[in-house]
């Protein structure tokens, strides 16, 4: 336990560097310190802190999505899945965090909270959702560990995570 927190502590990437996986690994962290602060607010109690978490949770998540995009085209830009049917959404949706609000809604079709689909779709859903949560968390895990051992190259275990999150992802966009 105690090599991993002196590994993460003298390995890290430093702020300023520039490269998408330094960026993904601070956005992440992150996502990390805002869940755990967000898990520890009573809501009955201050519901205003939970919304300001619920708010800098949002935000901190469309940081780490978008650095997880510049890694995907700096890593796998040419094996990507096409996104040509973005052409179908209105541009408002596209830039106004469309990958968290997707994210959400594969967190609530995972626990069986159907919002804005009828039963149905959702039960459809359900497993696609929970498959794009577990690539998510895998290539976050992949990522992680690539920017502590060599924050300047891609592994192929990190290609081949990217690759099936972006794959899953594109699907559940889709649908």
């Amino acid at each position: 336990m105690l090599s991993a927190i002196m590994r993460r502590w003298f390995c890290r990437p430093k702020k300023s560097d520039r490269h998408p996986l330094a960026q993904f690994y601070y956005a992440d962290e992150e996502v990390n310190r805002v869940t755990a602060e967000l898990n520890g607010v009573d809501l009955r109690k201050d519901p205003q802190k939970y919304l300001v978490l619920l708010s800098q949770l949002r935000m901190s998540q469309d940081r780490m999505l978008r650095a997880i995009e510049l890694v995907m085209e700096d890593c796998i830009s040419a094996q990507r899945q096409s996104r040509d049917y973005h052409v179908k959404f209105p541009d408002e949706i596209l830039h106004e965090n469309l990958g968290v609000q997707l994210w959400f809604a594969a967190e609530c079709l995972s626990v069986g909270s159907f919002l804005e689909v009828r039963e149905a779709e959702g039960l459809l859903l359900r497993p696609l959702a929970e498959q794009l949560l577990q690539c998510l968390e895998h290539a976050r895990l992949q990522l992680r560990e690539q920017s502590l051992n060599a924050p300047h190259s891609y592994s192929p275990e990190l290609r081949q995570a990217l690759l099936q999150y972006d794959r899953v992802f594109s699907q559940f966009e889709l649908r």
